[in-house]
């Protein structure tokens, strides 16, 4: 029987999660620097849609 999760899959998949949450990190770390909220929350937005599209189409997203 194959492995459903063969090991390139889950370090793709990790390293997915990392890049969301890094992203995410950068945003609150540039919220934290400048105190307007709302710009920062579509400034995370920003980059993980960035992300997400650069992925697609590179098509190394499962």
């Amino acid at each position: 029987m194959r492995d459903p999760f063969p090991p390139r899959v889950i370090k793709k998949n990790l390293l997915h999660i990392l890049a969301i949450y890094f992203s995410l990190a950068l945003g609150v770390s540039i919220s934290l620097l400048r105190p307007n909220f709302l710009k920062t929350i579509n400034y995370t937005q920003v980059l993980l849609k960035r992300y997400i599209l650069f992925n697609y189409s590179v098509g190394d997203f499962n």
